[in-house]
């Protein structure tokens, strides 16, 4: 063996010796980590209503739990319409009310549709903030969010 070859030969000896010596860092799992995906959703549900108040999109009128806040939707709307309990008449009423609202009717098309559809949603929202005890929030058409002249207006 060439003098070449052994000091080859003795500097990797070496560096496996010196590298077998090398600490590297060591994973331990704790017990209290939970992965992503062992975690249930009723968990995170409990952590979530820790730091906010968690309000259900269902209305609730045969819940023994006063909700703190609703949100009054064009979904809210036809669940209302389209549900035959005792204790909707009163919401039936309100959206029947709207279509017969005078500053709609004195509009045409599209605009009268969009005044009943708005007039239906304060209506609702109106009964329900008697009902709730928090805030009672309106959906309203998304393309007015950043236009605060028409949304006032609206």
């Amino acid at each position: 063996m060439s003098l070449a070859a052994q000091q080859r030969s003795v500097s990797a000896r070496s560096f496996a010796r010196r590298s077998s010596r090398v600490a590297h860092p060591r994973i331990v799992a704790t017990a209290a980590y939970k992965s992503p995906s062992s975690v249930t959703s009723a968990d995170t549900l409990q952590a979530l209503s820790r730091m906010s108040n968690v309000v259900p999109d269902t209305l609730m009128l045969e819940s023994s739990v006063q909700p703190k806040a609703a949100t009054v939707s064009s979904l809210l709307l036809s669940w209302v319409l389209a549900n035959e309990q005792l204790g909707m008449k009163l919401y039936q009423n309100a959206i029947a009310a709207s279509l017969n609202y005078d500053k709609c009717l004195a509009q045409k098309g599209d605009a009268r549709l969009s005044c009943q559809l708005d007039k239906a949603l304060t209506n609702v929202g109106a009964l329900l903030s008697t009902q709730i005890e928090g805030r009672v929030c309106t959906e309203i058409d998304p393309r007015l969010a950043k236009n605060k002249g028409e949304l006032v207006l609206k």
